[in-house]
């Protein structure tokens, strides 16, 4: 009976640790186009590297297919509205070791044709860090973090574009 009793508590603590999220998106919307995203932080290209996550983490997943803007039934815009970073580490001479980079943005959801978005998310946000390697060309190590934290953004969008909620337009 011990056993039967732990048998049930462990498969009920194992299935109540997985996670299952209900998609938000209408299934109508298959196609997915990354069209602009506005930079409005002091980060030139950021923007660029931000959409290359976006489309590479939409082919990854299976619910959304990257498609061109005239074959697309979902248009995404958005505004990287800023960029910080933080030294987390320091080695004993005080050398950076660990630099957080976090990108907040706001997303758009358009139907294709329409000017007023059907969706909206604001202030998403998503932190990645990298390591520093002080032998090496720290702008070079920048462009990676920044690489990093376009990255677990993407995953975060794409994610609310699929389960959020977002604020619905009237």
């Amino acid at each position: 009976m011990k056993r039967m009793i732990a048998f049930l508590f462990a498969v009920s603590m194992a299935l109540g640790c997985l996670q299952t999220y209900q998609r938000h998106l209408e299934t109508k919307y298959n196609k997915v186009h990354y069209d602009f995203f506005e930079n409005r932080t002091l980060e030139p290209g950021l923007e660029i590297m931000l959409v290359d996550a976006l489309m590479e983490e939409t082919m990854k997943g299976r619910h959304l297919q990257v498609s061109r803007k005239d074959n697309a039934d979902l248009i995404v815009r958005g505004t990287l509205n800023s960029l910080d970073q933080e030294v987390v580490g320091r080695d004993h001479q005080r050398a950076v070791t660990h630099v957080r980079i976090t990108l907040k943005a706001d997303v758009e959801l358009y139907e294709p044709g329409k000017i007023i978005p059907f969706r909206t998310f604001e202030n998403i946000e998503a932190t990645g860090d990298y390591f520093p390697d002080v032998r090496r060309d720290l702008l070079v190590t920048k462009e990676e973090g920044k690489a990093i934290a376009s990255q677990a953004l993407a995953r975060e969008l794409v994610h609310q574009i699929l389960y959020g909620e977002g604020q619905q337009s009237e």
